[in-house]
């Protein structure tokens, strides 16, 4: 039997389906039939996809799931304008064919992107004739052209939330075609999370700005300068280490907090640093002071990335690692970072810092904020104790997954896991990083390489150690990418194991 029978036969029995099917890898072949009579209903279909049928099987079996493979092709080819065509297109370009059926079988979350927009499939094959990793600027651009068409904030942030959907249907199809590396994956989805919440930010701020005016303070009698706003990443955004369905660990700060609002009119008439008209008061008509002002900003941020649209959403936000954590403010003002860290910081705040980076908003108040904190980070003294505080977490956590068997098949938090490997570095980094700044790296891979140079790592534990976190966060992308859930936990069965 040849794989055009399964189109160009007379009569084929279900067992001889079955049979010829099982070959390639399907759990149901009668399924995976049905989707094929679906695909060639249409008889001029029907002979253009008997051409192409070999490659196609080929394809899918090449893949994890060959079911889920040739379940997601039809329903691609189901929305296509020109099926025809499409298919001819396929038969001419095998590389094409063979890298849409692996996508298909892949990650079900990729393919429904494709689905809802089959018009990015050839804009998909030119992005992954390239090797190089897309740039934070790149992105930024991208993001500003999308959103710059609309006046409207609410059709600027579809459009960015459309951008995002496509950039992660790309980041994924050069991660699973094995064009990008796990460094290459995880910078690309850090870079472009960054350009994500420097264009939600603006457009919040700019629709803040027309309804309560432009916060600034006074720097002298009758001068006023803008009061800034800065978002710093934490945790693996903060490191530029994101994976595919991580939450952006995000703390919002403020400078200016004994200033408040001017007028847009006000706004208009002047510019920053010369005289207002609110001089004497300071607190124009319809105005607010700026820590509310930046408090509503904060909060409008964190909704727009997590409200779920018809587009979807941006991310899950968490901001527990903000000063005080879950019973601290939404947004504080710098002075009020310093006395918090300065009386109150714990361990468990001083590893968070580590990877604390400029994201959104103003870069020089983020870099103040770093700066200001790194002497509670990396103490010159070397700072035993801190281990023990580190071991309590850990053990925490271990607590909280239970069972061996969830310690063992959890990627992230269990024996071995991502969150080992980190917390090693990270304690090495917080004893020893005071001594020596050039360990005070954000990136795990990055420090881990500097670990080596002060020989704080032998040769054998620097590459057993980088090979396994790669080998773990590839694992963890592979996890998240199917249906784009936050998981960390390997399947159970072997069948899905050793796909």
């Amino acid at each position: 039997m040849r794989p055009e029978d399964l189109l160009l036969a007379p009569e084929l029995t279900p067992e001889q389906i079955d049979q010829f099917l099982s070959q390639y890898g399907f759990k149901d072949p009668q399924a995976a039939d049905r989707n094929l009579q679906l695909m060639a209903e249409d008889l001029s279909i029907r002979e253009t996809l008997a051409r192409i049928i070999g490659q196609l099987l080929k394809g899918a079996q090449a893949s994890p799931d060959p079911d889920a493979a040739f379940n997601n092709f039809e329903r691609l080819l189901s929305v296509v304008t020109h099926q025809a065509n499409f298919l001819g297109f396929l038969g001419d370009t095998p590389e094409a064919l063979e890298a849409l059926t692996l996508l298909c079988g892949t990650s079900p979350f990729s393919s429904e992107i494709l689905v809802r927009n089959p018009e990015y499939f050839y804009w998909l094959l030119d992005q992954l004739g390239s090797t190089w990793t897309k740039s934070r600027d790149s992105y930024l651009q991208e993001a500003r052209q999308a959103s710059s068409r609309f006046l409207d904030p609410a059709q600027a942030l579809h459009a960015l939330a459309r951008l995002k959907r496509r950039e992660m249907l790309r980041i994924a199809a050069r991660d699973i075609l094995k064009i990008s590396d796990v460094i290459g994956t995880v910078t690309e989805l850090s870079n472009l999370a960054d350009a994500i919440l420097q264009l939600v930010y603006e457009i919040c701020f700019a629709r803040l700005v027309d309804r309560f005016g432009a916060p600034q303070f006074q720097v002298e009698h009758g001068r006023y300068n803008a009061a800034r706003f800065g978002m710093l990443g934490m945790g693996k955004l903060g490191g530029r280490e994101l994976n595919y369905s991580c939450d952006l660990d995000l703390i919002y700060v403020f400078g200016g907090e004994q200033g408040a609002t001017v007028s847009s009119e006000t706004v208009e008439r002047g510019e920053k640093g010369r005289t207002h008209p609110i001089a004497e008061t300071g607190f124009p008509l319809g105005g607010i002071s700026n820590p509310d002002f930046f408090k509503k900003l904060a909060q409008s941020i964190t909704h727009e990335l997590s409200n779920v649209t018809e587009e979807g959403y941006f991310y899950r936000v968490d901001l527990r690692l903000r000063p005080e954590g879950s019973a601290g403010s939404v947004a504080s003002s710098l002075s009020a970072c310093k006395n918090y860290y300065a009386t109150w910081g714990e361990t468990f705040e001083r590893l968070a810092l580590i990877k604390a980076r400029p994201v959104a908003g103003s870069a020089e108040l983020g870099q103040e904020f770093c700066e200001a904190f790194n002497p509670f980070v990396y103490r010159k003294f070397l700072d035993f104790a801190a281990l023990e505080e580190i071991q309590e977490i850990k053990t925490r956590i271990n607590s909280k997954l239970g069972s061996k068997q969830n310690q063992a098949s959890h990627v992230k938090l269990g024996t071995g896991g991502i969150r080992e490997i980190e917390f090693f570095v990270q304690a090495l980094q917080l004893i020893y990083g005071g001594c020596h700044p050039d360990l005070q790296e954000r990136s795990t891979v990055k420090a881990l390489g500097k670990l080596l140079e002060h020989h704080f790592l032998s040769t054998n534990e620097h590459h057993e150690l980088r090979q396994a976190y790669l080998f773990l966060r590839d694992l963890e992308h592979k996890l998240q990418m199917v249906f784009h859930f936050q998981t960390h936990e390997l399947p159970t069965t072997p069948d899905e194991l050793y796909k």
